[in-house]
């Protein structure tokens, strides 16, 4: 089982600050202003931290590009990292208990506190009949392509069981989890869309849009008892790893919840 440290924070602004549309950015400069680590500017596939999108109410914060998100002085923002402790090391990832209190942030200040954290241990997702998988923050499942084929990536904007699937398979190697490649065939067989509420989603990104979806879908479970256990590996993993690309600045970022029937 992997090990994962899940600690949140309160950024509390001095002052009304224009913010970036990609608010993970937010908390990793924050973070990154008293918590140097090598790996930060590393190409790994997953990083050892991961940033969430900046929190309001319970709800994440982006931007389309329509509106600037504005944060405003005084109000409490919430964030998460999750730390792979195996990657960053215990020793480190203590020090991610102790913030500073107050950090530079935009040419302002703001304060920033502790508010919870906990270190938990990948398990496997227990299956009932239905499956309901929440998409928080825009999620970049792209759709598989050729090595030959040069033209750009493409964003799902629903997330399609196989393509859902294929990603977990592809990123848990990194963690330890090799599951067979078959699982991905049959994944639209056992994994049967049952209800949704998915919409596509944007953050904008420099010059771009990041487009993907988010929302909220119900599948029917019907994979066999073999398969049900590497999809029960694969979908524990995503409730700490996300789901899709850039999960690592709070794209894709999921909460699982199995019924009996």
């Amino acid at each position: 089982m992997r090990r994962f440290l899940k600690a949140g924070y309160d950024l509390t602004p001095d002052h009304d600050l224009v913010a970036q549309a990609l608010t993970s950015r937010v908390a990793k400069q924050a973070v990154l202003r008293w918590f140097p680590y090598p790996q930060a500017g590393g190409r790994e596939p997953e990083k050892p931290l991961k940033f969430s999108f900046l929190h309001r109410g319970g709800k994440a914060l982006w931007g389309d590009g329509e509106e600037p998100v504005v944060l405003k002085g005084g109000e409490k923002y919430r964030f998460y990292i999750l730390a792979d402790l195996e990657r960053l090391g215990d020793d480190a990832a203590m020090r991610l208990l102790e913030p500073p209190g107050r950090v530079q942030l935009y040419g302002s200040y703001a304060s920033l506190e502790l508010a919870e954290a906990r270190i938990e241990a990948s398990a496997e997702e227990p299956l009932g009949k239905y499956l309901t998988v929440k998409f928080h923050t825009p999620t970049l499942l792209q759709y598989p392509k050729p090595p030959r084929v040069r033209a750009p990536s493409v964003n799902a904007l629903y997330p399609q069981p196989r393509l859902l699937v294929l990603n977990l398979l592809q990123r848990a190697r990194n963690y330890g989890v090799e599951a067979p490649l078959s699982i991905y065939v049959y994944a639209p067989f056992d994994l049967v869309e049952s209800t949704h509420a998915i919409r596509p989603a944007a953050v904008y990104v420099g010059p771009h849009h990041a487009v993907g979806f988010a929302g909220v879908i119900t599948y029917r479970v019907e994979a066999p008892e073999r398969r049900r256990q590497w999809l029960s590996k694969l979908l524990g993993l995503a409730k700490y790893i996300g789901v899709g690309r850039a999960t690592s600045m709070g794209f894709g970022w999921v909460e699982l919840q199995s019924h009996p029937a």
